[in-house]
């Protein structure tokens, strides 16, 4: 074989090496796969809807016990009741019993009473500016005064209940106490018996639930909440 054969055949050789190993180059790699796991949409449940409140449901009398309890819960060591003297009712009208308590500050205790940062509102419901209804278009009166508590004082501690269980419910956290609303005869009035009791005040204001009425300093008249706060309202004025 000459020299020249040799160097074709070597040529060819090579060429086919390069086509080989382009094609090696170009070849796919090898893939492998994997199992992705799939997520199973878990049904969404409807939100529970709230239980009405059964309004034939007679709630029995509270016990001194379960008075204490629920004194004990909002006002912790605050306050002692006075002789359990207290009213169940509707006051808020929202359909849940609430409860009116008779209470004293405890010893050493009336300042913590008065605190802007605790957990009840204090008011003096004799001394709340109301809105004249006969004008349609008046200025804010102005802020009362703010309440302080003194050691002789007797409260009038008002608990908004929860639910079906009313005030003994553990979330009945809304509570009210009240100054100067202290009477005597103390009673629980329907609010529509009252109306037609007192055809004579003009101006009757809007009654939500049941009004504690009484004698207060000598004078008849009732308790009653407006929606944000507990008013006095005597029964001869006008």
């Amino acid at each position: 074989m000459s020299a020249k054969q040799s160097y074709a055949i070597f040529l060819r050789l090579s060429v086919l090496l390069s086509v080989f190993i382009l094609l090696g180059g170009c070849a796919k790699p090898e893939t492998t796969t994997r199992e992705v796991p799939v997520e199973i949409a878990q049904p969404v449940l409807p939100a529970a809807e709230p239980q009405p409140i059964d309004l034939t449901l007679k709630l029995p009398p509270p016990t001194p016990t379960e008075l204490q309890q629920a004194v004990n819960r909002l006002y912790k060591d605050t306050v002692m009741i006075e002789a359990h003297q207290f009213l169940v009712g509707d006051f808020n009208g929202d359909h849940s019993q609430d409860l009116a308590v008779i209470v004293k500050p405890a010893a050493g205790k009336h300042q913590e009473l008065s605190s802007e940062v605790a957990n009840w509102i204090l008011e003096d419901p004799q001394n709340i500016p109301l809105p004249d209804p006969t004008k349609p278009v008046q200025p804010f009166p102005p802020a009362p005064a703010p309440v302080r508590v003194e050691p002789a004082d007797r409260l009038l501690a008002i608990l908004h209940g929860f639910g079906q269980e009313g005030w003994r419910s553990p979330q009945a956290i809304q509570t009210y106490l009240l100054k100067n609303a202290v009477g005597n005869q103390m009673m629980l009035q329907d609010p529509k018996a009252l109306i037609k009791t007192a055809r004579r005040i003009k101006s009757f204001p809007q009654l939500r639930g049941e009004v504690i009425q009484q004698t207060l300093d000598g004078k008849p008249g009732f308790l009653y909440y407006t929606g944000a706060k507990y008013v006095w309202r005597r029964l001869n004025s006008h």
